[in-house]
């Protein structure tokens, strides 16, 4: 897709059927940075997933390659020459990813929320700078993005309105379009990564499991067919077992499987994104349901809880983005 037609996409999924023409000055400035910001971190954000699935597939294959030379007599060179092509094929299509930086997705997310609370900000009238509230444990690595917001600021014009009906219909707006959508967003992002998680663990566990019985199952073999010589004190005698070369290499793929499984859920992060979300559904819905109870007869209130939520879901994004440069990709360990 187009980054023209992925702009739009992203402009599409804030305002959903409202039309931008509705909005003069600096809100559509602000809304033009925004479809840009969040459809860059998206397109970063699938090709960093992408190339972290690579990296532990490649880790993958790369160990149980090790297991079929290691165990096996003889080597097919179809199997050795598909393998080695394999390998060099997912290891330039990582190196050429990669290019493109793993802190770009979490940089322009942070850019993308934080042009999303100044925009609604911007619409209820607030003065309040974005750069006041927002990344102060990420100072030095994002800078940039504070910077980006100051000059902005600078140009700024209020777009509030002053008049009674018309806060009214703009806090309506807000409540709908920012407080609602995102609380329907974490629930649905919350659900999304518990299950994604549980998938994970049920692999990780199914396959464990799978190595364990494998193993014990071996053992109980090996015993068995060496009990002649065991009861005739015939510790180390010629022991062969050709049959044995193919459960070894599922035992030890297995385990290596459910290695790189866990590893991927921790870099993935989906458990505390999980947590996370949760809360931040939590926070938006009391929000609406303040919203909803004193829009009509107490406006002042109304206000200072859209301020405070916008200091809220700065504050987690803040979070959202140290969390993930503590996860930068790496070469995983089976």
């Amino acid at each position: 897709m187009a980054l023209g037609q992925e702009i739009a996409k992203s402009k599409l999924g804030l305002l959903q059927n409202l039309d931008e023409k509705h909005f003069a000055g600096e809100l559509r400035a602000d809304l033009n940075r925004y479809g840009l910001a969040d459809a860059l971190a998206l397109r970063f954000q699938r090709t960093k997933v992408l190339t972290d699935r690579f990296l532990h597939g490649i880790i993958f294959l790369a160990f149980f390659s090790f297991v079929l030379f290691a165990h096996l007599s003889q080597h097919p060179m179809f199997l050795t020459l598909s393998l080695v092509l394999v390998m060099l094929g997912g290891s330039w299509r990582i190196a050429f990813r990669k290019r493109d930086g793993d802190t770009k997705p979490e940089d322009y997310r942070a850019m993308a929320e934080g042009l999303r609370v100044r925009f609604f900000w911007r619409l209820v009238g607030f003065s309040d700078s974005v750069t006041d509230h927002y990344l102060g444990k990420q100072r030095t690595e994002l800078d940039w993005i504070r910077n980006g917001f100051r000059g902005w600021d600078v140009r700024s014009e209020l777009q509030g309105n002053t008049s009674d009906e018309d806060l009214l219909s703009t806090l309506q707006l807000v409540k709908r379009y920012w407080v609602e959508e995102q609380q329907r967003y974490f629930h649905r992002a919350s659900h999304r990564d518990e299950d994604r998680l549980k998938d994970i663990e049920l692999w990780g566990k199914s396959l464990a499991r799978f190595a364990v019985i494998v193993g014990a199952l071996l053992f109980a073999v090996v015993l068995y067919r060496s009990m002649p010589k065991l009861l005739n004190h015939e510790f180390f005698g010629d022991y062969k077992y050709e049959w044995i070369a193919w459960p070894v290499i599922f035992v030890e793929a297995a385990l290596a499987g459910a290695a790189l499984l866990h590893n991927y859920g921790n870099v993935m992060a989906y458990g505390e994104h999980a947590k996370q979300y949760t809360r931040m559904e939590g926070v938006f819905s009391r929000a609406a349901e303040t919203l909803k109870t004193r829009l009509d007869n107490d406006s002042g209130t109304a206000l200072h809880c859209i301020s405070k939520l916008g200091r809220e879901a700065l504050a987690e994004n803040g979070d959202w983005v140290l969390l993930h440069r503590e996860r930068p990709l790496e070469v995983p360990h089976p």
